[in-house]
């Protein structure tokens, strides 16, 4: 239960979250409903109590169109050649499919519906292409209707901890909304770009067909979005626009309800693309699966901070870095070494080349291990051959004169053999010379000086130095020799800067100031997104933004973070949660994989932040808003700034609401009673049943009351 409660929760959330969101009072027993949970029964959401009204009297309601957010669509599988028994499934959220996935590629399997490279048969029928197709043999499409959204798993104990929009479905049913009469959901695909949804899908012209058949009584329709739902929305009344002109929109839409909405984007997608985000799914997937995920999807730039608040929420460590590349090395074996006393277990044999990089004075030191040799054979040579792979050291700023490199090729009598390799499938972030080493090693060794060699060269990232070094034994003894191609990149480099990097430094309340715990002399710079991906090398997903995005008449910049084309607003968002705003970032030092996705950046955990008028706090590296008096915060996944951006449109807009739901997560809200009770009231007044609110000045901040912890504030 603790592994499916871990791996279901969604963004942001830290503990199971409560089913039943209503307020009890202090002296009331406890539901005795914790057996049917367990047991996968059918969960009793909270229903808002409802006025009685007489049998004859049936108020109108709105129409509501539902529009879910990233991950928030089931996602089937219509076919697939490789897996004929997934046909007919769920892909996402399937648990039993990604975990059996997974254990597969840990032990060796690439799979029999392996593609691009990929071992975990989950992640490869998930991926899809880089012009939206699903890859050959497979076909994964959204689940229709309210099933598609009102949970992730539909049945089985995992169940309750997989909700988006059930409890909100059970509360707009118990105020007496019908599936097909007027309540739909408009479920896609949440992993293609827009453009992709309406060119494979035909999406947004049957969001429109949707729209219509919902207004047949003529008054308009609200549309509720929540998270990246939102940007659909948006997406959708500007495509609508173009179709249909305005008067299509102020015939058929009547109101757009902005449930934690990313309007300007969010921070932490974009540390999903740098860094990877598991989503909880840490025992599933692995880090580079995890890269995978945050850069192949085409609709992940939707999420991207634009705007102002694209700008210096970036800092990342001013260093240089080594890279060590084509290694090739023979070593001749000597039989009467002490290490070898025993021939028969010479053929198989394997060894590592250890690279220890010393960066001189305080600079500190590291080291790296390549990839094992070939097996050792008959002629008595331990070979090396240039493979796919490279060693990223991250240095100081410019290279001092007195670093230097050592290479020691090492082996150890224990692993021999395929025996030696036996636990590399079941572990394959551990090295397998690393386990079940006995014996006494032998290591061969060599020395370079690489300030004095590299050093004339500067930031030139385009040279390599090709470096041929003798191995000496332990008796000094000529054993074979080592060679690979050696390049340093210094800080303007690395950045891909035209003139030296300026230190960040506090320009108005969106800039900070960032110091290294316990070296003044280490220097932060600010990075723009777009470099800040570059450096990582995510070239797919800086074309798929350029192609998908900055490309789309749809997504201009007036269309993006201006006012929408329609007349009527409600925001509603949780606030006062700890919510990510920005990153301090520093290079790895690591070996790379071209045929797997690894980060040349992490979190700086050495980092500080200056004090700073807003309310901030540092973490391993993450920059996060903390509620304070007189500051409030975003939903602990979205910013406050970004969902308060709809406050710029008021002048543009006949109504516009804004509500905060105290102390409730992105994900949370959905389950919570006050978002229902806000939701309700808020169609209730948009067709005429009741008037809420207080409309939203541009000039002044509106008045706002907030009651108890159980309440919310309205704006």
């Amino acid at each position: 239960l603790a592994l499916l409660t871990r791996g279901m929760c969604a963004v942001g959330a830290e503990e199971p979250p409560r089913l039943l969101a209503r307020p009890r009072p202090a002296d009331a027993r406890p539901p005795a409903r914790m057996l049917p949970v367990l047991l996968g029964s059918a969960v009793k959401w909270p229903h808002l109590p409802s006025a009685p009204r007489a049998a004859a009297e049936q108020p109108r309601r709105l129409p509501l169109l539902v529009v879910p957010g990233w991950m928030s669509t089931c996602l089937r599988v219509e076919r697939s050649s490789a897996h004929p028994d997934w046909e007919g499934g769920l892909l996402w959220m399937s648990l039993p499919k990604l975990g059996a996935s997974s254990a597969r590629a840990a032990c060796g399997d690439r799979g029999s519906g392996a593609a691009g490279g990929l071992r975990n048969d989950w992640l490869s029928h998930f991926l899809t292409e880089a012009d939206g197709d699903d890859p050959d043999g497979v076909c994964v499409r959204p689940v229709a209707g309210l099933d598609g959204i009102a949970f992730l798993a539909p049945s089985g104990p995992a169940r309750p901890f997989s909700y988006v929009f059930g409890p909100t479905i059970a509360a707009l049913q118990a105020a007496g909304y019908r599936e097909g009469e007027d309540l739909e959901a408009a479920t896609y695909d949440w992993r293609l770009a827009p453009c992709l949804l309406q060119q494979r899908d035909d999406f947004f012209s049957g969001m429109m067909r949707q729209v219509e058949r919902l207004n047949s009584g003529g008054g308009g329709v609200a549309l509720l979005g929540h998270s990246m739902g939102n940007q659909v929305v948006r997406y959708f009344l500007s495509f609508a626009r173009a179709r249909g002109g305005q008067e299509w929109i102020d015939r058929h839409v009547h109101t757009w309800i902005a449930a934690g909405s990313p309007h300007l984007g969010a921070p932490r997608a974009a540390g999903a693309a740098l860094l990877g985000d598991l989503f909880g799914l840490e025992a599933l997937l692995d880090p580079s699966e995890a890269l995978y995920v945050g850069r192949r999807l085409s609709s992940s730039p939707w999420l991207l901070p634009r705007g102002p608040a694209a700008q210096g929420f970036l800092y990342l460590r001013r260093q240089g870095v080594l890279e060590v590349a084509d290694v090739a090395a023979s070593v001749v074996v000597d039989a009467s070494a002490s290490g070898w006393r025993r021939p028969r277990r010479r053929l198989g044999q394997r060894a590592v080349a250890v690279f220890e990089v010393s960066w001189g004075g305080d600079g500190g030191a590291a080291s790296l291990r390549s990839r094992p040799s070939a097996p050792l054979g008959r002629d008595g040579r331990l070979r090396f051959q240039p493979g796919d792979w490279r060693l990223q050291f991250a240095g100081p700023a410019d290279l001092p004169l007195s670093a230097t490199l050592r290479v020691v090729v090492r082996t150890a009598l224990g692993c021999g053999g395929a025996g030696s390799c036996c636990f590399a499938g079941l572990f394959p972030h551990c090295d397998w010379y690393r386990m079940g080493c006995s014996g006494e090693a032998v290591a061969w060794s060599a020395a370079l000086p690489i300030g004095e060699l590299l050093g004339h060269r500067g930031c030139d990232a385009a040279a390599a130095e090709r470096c041929c070094l003798r191995l000496v034994g332990p008796c000094g003894e000529a054993a074979g020799s080592v060679s690979f191609d050696l390049r340093w990149r210094d800080a303007r480099a690395v950045q891909r800067l035209d003139a030296e990097p300026q230190e960040a430094e506090t320009r108005g309340s969106s800039a900070w100031k960032l110091r290294h715990s316990s070296d003044s002399r280490v220097a932060y710079d600010r990075l723009d997104l777009p470099r800040a991906l570059a450096v990582e090398g995510a070239e797919e997903l800086l074309e798929s933004w350029r192609r998908f995005f900055s490309d789309d008449p749809l997504l201009g910049a007036g269309d993006a973070l201006g006012a929408p084309p329609v007349r009527r607003v409600v925001a509603i968002h949780g606030v006062n949660e700890p919510t990510e705003v920005g990153y301090a970032l520093r290079l790895r030092t690591a070996r790379l994989e071209a045929g797997r996705l690894c980060g040349r950046m992490e979190p700086d955990p050495e980092a500080e932040l200056a004090p700073t008028r807003q309310p901030l706090r540092i973490s391993g590296g993450v920059i996060y808003e903390v509620p304070a008096p007189g500051w409030k915060t975003g939903d602990g996944s979205v910013p406050l700034a970004s969902m308060e951006h709809c406050r710029s449109w008021a002048s543009a807009l006949n109504s516009l609401e804004v509500v905060h739901i105290d102390q409730v997560g992105h994900r949370e809200m959905l389950n919570d009673g006050r978002f229902h009770q806000a939701l309700l009231a808020s169609l209730a007044a948009a067709a005429g049943i009741a008037q809420g609110g207080v409309r939203s000045s541009a000039c002044a901040p509106p008045p706002v009351f907030t009651s108890r912890r159980t309440g919310a504030a309205r704006c």
